[in-house]
């Protein structure tokens, strides 16, 4: 930024006089330049000649620091409705601090001047900025985005193929879900990214319970963590009548 000189103030001259800015490498006939500057004092100086004699001057520029206006946005992603923490560290005195969110369906509420506690409705990319201003009246201004996903539906199982001795079971893939978690007639769990599973090897009246779990890493839930939308399903087979099961709510069964 170019900062012109503002004209001298000289008393006693008889006007016969001339006044010079010194160069530099910061200042050019009076006018300062900030650009590529560090935060520091930098002195401007000039001379007043007149009838012979020299007349110094000086003034000295103070070049500050830009306000921080970092912040930190947490839980990443979060649910829809859930509270996510905008948080700009402790408060500066004399600061001030201007929050801003790009949905008008968002609810905010101010904690203290360098936090805010948000939720939205809706899924989608959100942002959140903070412009600060510091005592000196330097300003800066960052934005932050955060992902709000819908939460996981309860998985629909259903059965497919069905004979004598075997047993399909399906459901319907969801987005952000790439691995499901299978639990059959209480035995240990498995995990597996198909959509389906077959149960074989099955004898006449047994039945065949399956529970589907579908992981939440990428949704809602922090990694690791499990989202608790679960679907059972039973089939119950009898080798007596060639039936196909009929689809009754999370319970499949045929006589």
């Amino acid at each position: 930024m170019l900062a012109p000189a503002p004209p001298p103030k000289l008393t006693g001259s008889d006007g016969s006089g001339m006044f010079t800015f010194a160069d530099s490498t910061f200042s050019t006939a009076g006018n300062f330049n900030t650009t590529g500057l560090t935060p520091g004092i930098y002195t401007v100086t000039a001379v007043f000649v007149e009838a012979g004699c020299f007349f110094p001057a000086s003034v000295n520029i103070e070049i500050t620091e830009l306000p921080d206006a970092s912040f930190t946005l947490m839980p990443d992603p979060v649910c829809v409705d859930g509270l996510v923490g905008a948080d700009a560290g402790a408060e500066m005195v004399g600061w001030n601090y201007v929050w801003s969110v790009n949905d008008a369906a968002a609810t905010v509420t101010e904690t203290s001047p360098t936090t805010r506690n948000i939720s939205w409705p809706t899924a989608g990319t959100k942002e959140v900025s903070l412009m600060v201003r510091d005592v000196n009246g330097c300003e800066a201004q960052s934005t932050e985005s955060v992902g709000v996903v819908a939460p996981l539906q309860a998985p629909v199982i259903s059965c497919g193929n069905s004979s004598f001795t075997s047993v399909e079971f399906n459901w319907a893939t969801e987005t952000g879900v790439d691995s499901f978690m299978v639990t059959v007639n209480g035995g240990v769990s498995f995990f597996q990214d198909s959509t389906s599973f077959i149960q074989a090897g099955l004898i006449d009246g047994q039945f065949v319970r399956i529970i589907r779990t579908a992981p939440a890493s990428q949704r809602c839930r922090l990694p690791s963590m499990w989202q608790p939308v679960i679907s059972t399903l039973l089939h119950q087979d009898f080798s007596s009548r060639a039936v196909l099961p009929l689809a009754l709510p999370e319970t499949l069964t045929s006589n």
